[in-house]
């Protein structure tokens, strides 16, 4: 009894719909829970709001909860689907499938576990071994399969005030300390990034690095890598520099 009772009052919390059966306290729960899930998924995708305006964005929302109500009290997994379900919803040429992987990106690096950045004396020692390997921050997202105006609309969002790269081959999401960041990324900087991904060694990255980019100034290129911040010491091992 306490089971199917149990599973009714689920029903109804995951539903638009109002049980009668529910009492007054429970339908104000259940209807408090709603709203908590309903704000928490929109908070997630400030990008699609953007380009969606807040009516069919809240109507968007509430389709989805609708259809895939969440399965635990934790809601980080919360609307992991989300673009795929705005794929099928929303009009073939509107880019709000795209931002929403974007806006998701963000929220990931937001929950991605921490590790010590090289810092200025390891990061040096690195260029020194050729074969050292590279491991990128936890945070660190490549997106490679974003459009450059999808790119630079979600940038233009989240940076306003900033100017997109011009050329964006892909897009960079990861965390500094406490802060997301984003940029854009040139075919030199994505070639570097996605060999590091692949386990490559300094001078293997490096070389397609230049292979997308055979003008590449590696001293402003050295530069961006630094100011990036999404090198670390890889796991079990020392990091460049240091005593065995």
């Amino acid at each position: 009894m306490l089971s199917a009772h149990t599973n009714q009052w689920l029903q109804g919390v995951r539903s638009l719909s109002r049980p009668d059966q529910l009492n007054l306290a429970q339908r104000v729960h259940r209807n408090t829970v709603w709203r908590g899930w309903l704000d928490a998924l929109m908070a997630l995708y400030p990008s699609v709001q953007h380009q969606l305006g807040q009516v069919r964005f809240d109507h968007l929302c509430r389709l989805y909860l609708d259809a895939h109500p969440p399965q635990q009290p934790v809601l980080l997994d919360m609307g992991a689907d989300f673009a795929e379900f705005l794929r099928d919803s929303t009009p073939i040429d509107s880019l709000a499938d795209q931002l929403a992987v974007a806006d998701w990106a963000w929220m990931r690096a937001h929950v991605a576990p921490d590790a010590q950045v090289l810092d200025a004396n390891a990061f040096s020692a690195l260029w020194t071994q050729a074969h050292a390997h590279l491991c990128l921050h936890p945070s660190v997202q490549v997106l490679t399969d974003l459009p450059p105006t999808v790119i630079q609309t979600w940038l233009a969002d989240r940076f306003p005030t900033v100017e997109p790269e011009a050329k964006a081959s892909a897009l960079l999401v990861h965390r500094v300390d406490d802060n997301v960041q984003a940029q854009a990324l040139n075919a030199a900087n994505l070639a570097f990034l996605l060999a590091a991904s692949d386990g490559d060694g300094v001078q293997s990255a490096l070389c397609r690095a230049l292979e997308a980019d055979p003008h590449l100034n590696l001293a402003s290129w050295g530069t961006w890598l630094w100011d990036s911040q999404i090198l670390c010491a890889c796991p079990s091992t020392h990091q460049p520099g240091d005593s065995p």
